[in-house]
């Protein structure tokens, strides 16, 4: 997903805000686990204006699904910073 250099870190800190109480690493990104096993992490490149959106899950519905709502909740931020 594209994403000025400048917007970067204020993307990530949102979704951080958002995703507060949930079970989340900072390390390369953002790294949100869910009690069903699976995760996202959205990681901002270092060499291109993008986020790169990784999902783990039990099937590929569940996976693209996470891509798909973290991809629309990313835009959303993107609107707001």
């Amino acid at each position: 997903m594209e994403c000025p250099e400048d917007k970067k870190g204020k993307v990530l800190k949102k979704l951080v805000a958002q995703a507060k109480g949930a079970n989340i690493s900072t390390i390369d990104g953002v790294k949100i686990w869910f009690e069903d096993r699976s995760a996202i992490l959205v990681r901002p490149s270092g060499t291109e204006p993008i986020y790169r959106l990784y999902a783990e899950a039990k099937n590929q519905e569940k996976a693209l699904k996470l891509i798909k709502d973290y991809s629309i909740m990313l835009k959303k931020i993107l609107t707001t910073v």
